[in-house]
């Protein structure tokens, strides 16, 4: 018997090494589908306790948290239906029947507090806001090798158009490193986290532990601002001169 050519050999252990990715990618389109369907039986709680395994697997998708905020709100849960549009909604910014559900879980909530983006860096990156992480990285990949391109061609032929791309592509790339390292730091970076209230109400302290002033209360689905933490509590804030101390296991974090 003949041995097979080394390229047969190597292409072998590329897709044997591929298998269980392939695998658990046909695992989760199964649960996802079946999660689906259940869903449209309207067994909503049977439907929610998938997505949320796929999403304690690791499974990141926008679709994935959109759905299971669907799926919370037909329970009647709306913070935790809240809370997963918001995640959502960092993967699938620019969808409008996310923002659409959103708005109208917003409004059904007794405090009514919308979910806002505030601050100085947020305000000058205003259009981070429109874009989530993976198309910001693939807008920097492309001004970068538009860079390079540009450069080899005008390194070779020291032509003035090639001269105009390479500094447009490098003004281009520069901006999406700053861009790139601000939604960093907005997104892991920044003390101003959001969260959502998930109980059905809570009291808002002075300071952080239960013996101290209620400064006022909050109800389930209302989104606030996470400043801080210190030990089971967390420091919240509404607006410039509304914050307070409530427990973390009153909120879940966005």
């Amino acid at each position: 018997m003949n041995p097979r050519p080394l390229w047969q050999i190597m292409v072998l252990f590329f897709l044997i090494a591929l298998a269980p990715v392939h695998c658990e990618a046909l695992d989760t389109q199964r649960d996802v589908a079946r999660a689906n369907d259940l869903y449209e039986s309207q067994r909503f709680q049977e439907a929610a306790k998938i997505y949320e395994s796929l999403v304690g697997q690791g499974v990141q998708n926008g679709y994935l948290f959109y759905n299971l905020g669907n799926a919370y709100y037909r329970q009647g849960k709306k913070g935790l239906s809240i809370l997963n549009y918001l995640r959502a909604q960092q993967l699938l910014p620019r969808n409008a029947d996310l923002q659409a559900n959103l708005n109208y879980a917003t409004q059904n909530t007794e405090d009514k507090i919308a979910p806002k983006r505030s601050g100085i860096l947020r305000n000058l990156f205003f259009w981070l806001d429109s874009i989530n992480r993976n198309e910001n990285l693939l807008a920097l990949a492309l001004a970068n090798f538009l860079f390079w391109t540009s450069l080899t061609l005008w390194l070779i032929y020291r032509n003035r158009v090639f001269d105009i791309l390479r500094k447009t592509a490098l003004a281009l790339t520069l901006a999406g490193l700053i861009s790139n390292g601000a939604m960093s730091y907005l997104d892991f970076g920044s003390r101003n986290q959001r969260g959502v209230v998930l109980t059905k109400l809570v009291e808002v302290k002075s300071s952080f532990g239960k013996g101290h002033v209620t400064l006022f209360r909050l109800h389930e689905g209302a989104v606030v601002s996470i400043l801080g933490e210190k030990d089971q509590w967390n420091q919240i804030q509404l607006e410039e001169d509304k914050k307070g101390w409530t427990l973390k296991t009153a909120l879940g974090a966005v």
